[in-house]
């Protein structure tokens, strides 16, 4: 009999719980992704206010642009005067005076651009997508400011 009453508890314990240490048959997080990818809704709403700013900062572009084309021909003729003169001659101070009004003039411009890109940098800040019209108009005045930085740099080289 005592040797009954040893076996009652080995026996008990066999009926206990066992801790739950094999891996779960459940699916993985990586097994239940797709790989299609997010598509977003690009559709970008029309917004009035933005438009009118649009249209604001690039009328002032503008303004610089022809105070530049302006500037550019009278100020070209005094340059090219300059041409082949003597360093510290009247022709050539007066040529690379008017190349400093050329340039200021073209800062002008290079400031409405910013002005422009100013209103895409504040919506990429706020996470909207870009605006169409507001990303063609920055095209259109980086392109513009090409060109001037290359009429610049001609008028320039005629007095190297």
């Amino acid at each position: 009999m005592k040797y009954r009453s040893l076996l009652l508890p080995i026996a008990l314990s066999a009926c206990a719980s066992q801790p739950d240490t094999a891996p779960s048959l459940l699916p993985r997080a990586i097994e239940t992704r797709t790989d299609t990818p997010i598509v977003r809704d690009e559709t970008v709403n029309p917004d009035p206010a933005l438009d009118g700013q649009i249209r604001e900062r690039v009328a002032t572009f503008d303004r610089a642009v022809a105070a530049f084309d302006a500037g550019r021909t009278t100020l070209g003729r005094r340059i090219t005067a300059g041409r082949g003169a003597a360093e510290g001659s009247e022709r050539w101070l007066d040529a690379q005076q008017a190349l400093g009004e050329l340039q200021q003039l073209r800062t002008a411009t290079d400031g409405a651009l910013t002005e422009i890109e100013t209103l895409a940098i504040d919506r990429g800040a706020k996470g909207l997508l870009p605006y169409p019209a507001l990303d063609a108009a920055i095209a259109r005045a980086q392109g513009v400011v090409d060109r001037q930085v290359t009429e610049e740099n001609r008028l320039r080289a005629l007095l190297a």
